[in-house]
């Protein structure tokens, strides 16, 4: 086992008494808890396939005991429409989403419509439109087969972030040759235009711009930002005939210069992956639309203890890795 599993295990022991008492003696606060969702796997043996980063590696299975803990505690699933027309003060509720395109989300659909559960997808239109492979992946395929570790992969992927997409392409495609960007299979590759199109039809379901390129924001003039931005609108726009409403940061990384650019674009709301949970308030405030909180759930792991970590006022867990956050953009901007 790696330090940092050791260290995520040993955090999660701390973690159960803490946040168990909490949930026993104060209950759960009300507010809303957004998830940050990446692929979905028929199982595990297809999340670790060497295809693709298996992320959050999150099956079927798992989703299916995510959305009944929340049900059984008594939250309420929502959709950007619910979202945006406001929530109540003191509900407990959860959005869904899922950010990049992948195909592999389309695997949800029949739980959803059991649990009648709507989603949000962000998508990066470059991947849709060109049918290349998101650059991650594509590091993580061809390390895999040098027999690099997860780890180290990892670690490599965190110190790329610093460039542009197309930098870190170029990057790719001069190692590994222009291959390297062909995706492998249906589990790891971005969705065609008319299965975007397609998705978006579904009444569960609704998309939002996750950029043209999937460039981290804070790597890019504000300018180059707005271009981006503006160039996965439009794309969309084309695709899907009608504008988008919300807006999610690739990596999660903004700064609030990007707010004014959002707000004079039409945007309602945005989405981050700071670990935040939002209230009714934050939102609907003018700046904190803009930065909508997410958590995510790592599959593998205590499902139950980490959604209950969600639900608490505090997880040491959460805590640290939040601060590990925040210190990974610092080194990105130094």
């Amino acid at each position: 086992m790696s330090l940092k599993a050791r260290i995520k295990r040993g955090l999660m022991v701390l973690d159960r008494p803490i946040v168990r008492w909490q949930l026993r003696v104060l209950g759960d606060r009300p507010g809303l808890i957004s998830l940050l969702c990446h692929s979905v796997f028929a199982d595990r043996e297809d999340a670790h396939c060497g295809q693709l980063d298996p992320l959050e590696d999150l099956t079927l299975e798992d989703y299916e005991r995510v959305f009944e803990h929340f049900g059984a505690a008594g939250y309420r699933f929502v959709g950007e429409d619910q979202v945006l027309a406001g929530l109540d003060p003191g509900g407990r509720f959860v959005w869904l989403t899922f950010d990049d395109g992948y195909y592999n989300n389309t695997r949800i659909l029949p739980l959803l419509e059991k649990l009648k559960i709507p989603a949000q997808v962000y998508v990066s239109t470059d991947h849709v439109l060109e049918g290349k492979s998101f650059w991650w992946d594509a590091l993580y395929r061809a390390r895999s087969r040098q027999g690099r570790t997860q780890d180290e992969i990892h670690r490599e992927a965190e110190a790329l972030k610093s460039k542009t997409n197309r930098e870190l392409e170029a990057t790719l495609v001069g190692e590994f040759g222009s291959d390297v960007l062909t995706p492998a299979s249906d589990t790891d590759r971005p969705m065609t235009a008319p299965e975007v199109r397609q998705l978006a039809a579904h009444p569960l379901i609704r998309v939002g711009n996750h950029t043209s390129e999937h460039g981290v924001l804070t790597n890019y003039s504000l300018p180059e930002a707005r271009r981006i931005i503006e160039k996965g609108e439009s794309d969309l726009q084309r695709i899907l005939g009608r504008p988008c409403r919300t807006f999610a940061y690739p990596n999660g990384d903004y700064s609030e210069q990007m707010f004014e650019t959002l707000q004079a674009l039409g945007y309602a709301a945005a989405i981050s992956c700071d670990f935040r949970r939002d209230s009714r308030a934050s939102v609907l405030a003018e700046k904190s639309r803009y930065r909508i909180g997410r958590f995510y759930l790592s599959g593998g792991w205590d499902l139950e203890a980490q959604c209950q970590m969600l639900r608490a006022f505090f997880s040491p867990l959460l805590a640290a890795r939040g601060a590990g956050q925040q210190a990974r953009r610092r080194a990105r901007r130094s």
